[in-house]
């Protein structure tokens, strides 16, 4: 399952990057760049989940 997630993330990083590169730009260290495409892309999935979520219980899942 994590190999799945970290499959998927990797593939919607790049598709993000390539589609927002013009705001990936404006950020100014790398870290923030990497940290800003990684929120993209998690918004990205969020919007394919056809159930509604708890944002609090998705944030407690990230940082476990």
């Amino acid at each position: 399952m994590k190999q799945r997630f970290a499959l998927a993330l990797a593939g919607g990083t790049l598709a993000v990057l390539m589609s927002a590169g013009l705001q990936a730009q404006e950020l100014e260290t790398k870290k923030d760049q990497i940290s800003y495409m990684i929120g993209m892309n998690f918004g990205i999935q969020l919007k394919n989940v056809e159930e509604e979520v708890d944002m609090s219980t998705v944030i407690r899942g990230l940082q476990d």
